[in-house]
């Protein structure tokens, strides 16, 4: 086997395993990373995540769309950024919009700025949407 073709078939293998994590994801094993996060959205009524990730910025490359339970989804995160992430959701669920909060950010340089706004959806389902203040 030449080097081209171990090269091709170790890239369709990652390829294979990327899509695996992203539609697999419901099974808990993917986890919130403030690097490259685009957005997410929360389904309030079955405390599900959905995030989308940015493959330029992901060290794991797990880059694209991801589900977990919000609990497990939140558990590589800081404790204070996982306060400021349910109080975000709380806020946009009572109030209907909420931010900016700060999030990852130190002495160095800021953080990810999020703003979130609620949606009704038929038959009584709530959800809240969170993107980055710059997307906004």
């Amino acid at each position: 086997m030449s080097a081209v073709e171990k090269v091709e078939r170790q890239a369709s293998g990652r390829e294979a395993e990327a899509g695996a994590k992203v539609s697999g994801g419901a099974d808990g094993n993917a986890a919130l990373s403030l690097a490259g996060l685009g957005f997410f959205m929360v389904d309030v009524q079955t405390k599900k995540l959905v995030w989308m990730e940015s493959p330029s910025l992901d060290f794991e490359h797990i880059a694209g769309l991801n589900e977990a339970n919000l609990s497990s989804a939140l558990r590589n995160l800081a404790q204070n950024d996982q306060k400021q992430i349910l109080s975000l959701i709380q806020h946009a669920v009572k109030y209907g919009t909420a931010g900016p909060v700060e999030l990852g950010g130190d002495d160095l340089g800021n953080g990810l700025s999020l703003i979130a706004t609620r949606y009704q959806a038929e038959g009584g389902r709530t959800f809240v949407i969170a993107v980055s203040g710059t997307d906004a």
